[in-house]
């Protein structure tokens, strides 16, 4: 029996994105070196709990707050508008996976789409500019919305009490094994995302109409 919701991650599942071009972008809006950027955003040197940038995408600090503690870890206060489109202009389309989406959609199964991201980010993707992000999704959630990062059980509960369907029931697609691991761990039927033609034989294995 085909899985009666699927959801899917969306960074390098559905859009690719650069970090390297954030940081880039971001420093020569603020007229900083690219290493003080990185600096301020991620001290350890990676997305960790307890820096500035994981609680924003938590839901856990707010935007207001984000920038003024950014601005003061840089020394300087960049235009916000232009630093935010600094960080979020980091997105491309993976075309075979949308236009696997696409599929899905207009086959009727439903569909949505569980992220670790945050607000500003999910502004820019979410704007119209990849069209079937804004049609396909009968749910989309990201991280701050659930205040909860993936592969925390809360994220995957949250998640599947808002579809009304039973978690064996969930199918979820995640390039990340730790968050596919956590969703296995709450009860969904989760993979290891490596590329379209892998997933869309996934689906096809489930007996997924579109797929």
């Amino acid at each position: 029996m085909p899985p009666e919701f699927l959801f899917f991650d969306l960074g390098r599942v559905l859009l690719d994105f650069c970090h390297d071009r954030m940081v880039r972008q971001m420093a020569a809006v603020a007229g900083v070196p690219e290493n003080t950027l990185r600096q301020a955003l991620m001290p350890s040197g990676e997305l960790r709990p307890g820096d500035s940038q994981w609680q924003l995408e938590e839901g856990t600090l707010a935007e207001d707050v984000f920038y003024e503690q950014l601005a003061d870890a840089l020394g300087c206060r960049p235009p916000r508008a232009d630093l935010e489109l600094a960080a979020s202009d980091i997105f491309t389309p993976i075309a075979p996976s949308l236009a696997l989406l696409s599929r899905l959609h207009r086959a009727g199964n439903r569909l949505g789409l569980l992220s670790n991201t945050s607000p500003i980010h999910w502004r820019f993707f979410m704007d119209g500019r990849f069209p079937v992000l804004n049609e396909a999704f009968e749910i989309a959630l990201g991280s701050f919305h659930l205040k909860a990062m993936k592969p925390a059980p809360p994220i995957y509960q949250g998640a599947a009490a808002l579809t009304g369907v039973a978690p064996e029931r969930i199918f979820f697609a995640d390039d990340r094994a730790d968050n596919v691991a956590g969703a296995i761990a709450c009860g969904w039927d989760a993979i290891v995302f490596t590329d379209p033609l892998q997933l869309t034989a996934e689906l096809r294995l489930r007996g997924v109409a579109g797929a």
